[in-house]
C-alpha cells in the first residue's frame, strides 16, 4: 500500500523529509525542484492527518507519532487446530503464532501438537493432521513453555479469536497456570467493522477479497500467517477511520 510506504519513509526521518526526497524515494520520480510536483504531492500528502509541514519538511505530525508507536506495538498472530469444537472436552492438535512488529512478521512458532487422544475422520478431513503425525509430536506440557515465552505481553490476535483463546485458556486451567492476560484482536470483528459491503468475513473470504495467500488452509501456521496478512491490511487503513493509538483500535475488536 503507497500510504504506508509514504508513512514508513517519513518516520524513518524525526527532522521531516522534503517532498523531493518523498517523490525521489517512494514514488521513484525524479522531482528535482519541480515546483508543480510540489503543488500536486503536498497537499494530497498534508491531507493525511499522520503529517505536518516543520520548516518545509513533511513531518510526523502529533497523530503520526501515536500511529509510529501502534505500528511498533509487538502484536502475535496465531491460530490452534484442535480434535473439535469443544473446548471442555476437545484437545489442541496444532499451535501457529507469528510475532508482528513495525509492520513486519519478526518470528513465527509452530508446533504439531500429541493431543493424548484420537483426531476423529471428520478433524483429518478438514486439517490434514493425522493420528499417525501427532504420534511424536510433545504434549502441552512441553510446549506451553516456549509458547509463553513467546507470546510475552503482545497483543494477540486471531481470526474467530474467542475459539481460540478458549481452548488456550482451558488448557492452562487444566495445567493449574493462570489464563491469558494479554489484550486481545479479532479481525473477524475487524472485518465486519471496516469492510462492511463484504458478506462474509472469513479467513477464506478475508484473503481472496485482500488478494492474499493461505497456502494450506485449517493448518495452525498458515492460518495464523493469513490472520497476520489480513491484520497489516487493516492496520494502515486505521488512520482514515480515526484510529491512531492502541487504545482506540481495542474499542473495535
Amino acid at each position: 500500500m503507497i500510504e504506508s510506504r509514504i508513512f514508513h519513509f517519513i518516520s524513518a526521518f524525526p527532522r521531516g523529509v522534503s517532498v523531493d526526497d518523498i517523490a525521489s524515494v517512494v514514488f521513484r520520480i525524479n522531482s528535482g525542484s519541480n515546483s508543480q510536483l510540489r503543488k500536486i504531492m503536498l497537499p494530497l500528502i498534508l491531507s493525511d492527518k499522520r503529517f505536518t509541514l516543520v520548516r518545509n519538511k513533511v513531518a510526523l505530525s502529533d497523530k503520526g507519532e501515536k500511529f509510529k508507536k501502534l505500528v511498533n506495538t509487538t502484536f502475535v498472530a496465531l491460530d490452534v487446530e484442535t480434535t473439535g469444537t469443544n473446548s471442555q472436552k476437545d484437545k489442541i492438535t496444532e499451535i501457529g503464532a507469528l510475532k508482528i512488529c513495525g509492520g513486519a512478521i519478526t518470528d513465527i512458532f509452530e508446533t504439531l501438537i500429541n493431543p493424548g487422544r484420537y483426531i476423529p475422520y471428520d478433524i483429518t478431513n478438514l486439517t490434514g493432521i493425522t493420528n499417525e503425525m501427532v504420534n511424536n509430536s510433545p504434549d502441552l506440557e512441553q510446549i506451553f513453555p516456549s509458547f509463553l515465552e513467546f507470546i510475552g505481553d503482545s497483543v494477540l490476535i486471531a481470526h474467530n479469536a474467542p475459539f481460540d483463546i478458549r481452548f488456550i485458556n482451558a488448557e492452562l486451567k487444566a495445567m493449574g497456570r493462570d489464563k491469558l492476560s494479554n489484550e486481545v484482536l479479532c479481525t473477524y470483528k475487524l472485518s465486519r467493522r471496516f469492510c462492511p459491503g463484504l458478506k462474509r468475513f472469513s479467513l477464506k473470504s478475508m484473503t481472496k477479497v485482500l488478494g492474499l495467500t493461505n497456502e494450506k488452509p485449517h493448518r495452525a501456521g498458515s492460518d495464523a500467517a493469513a490472520c497476520a496478512q489480513i491484520f497489516l491490511n487493516l492496520l494502515y487503513t486505521m488512520p482514515e477511520r480515526g484510529i491512531f493509538d492502541l487504545d482506540d483500535l481495542l474499542k473495535y475488536a
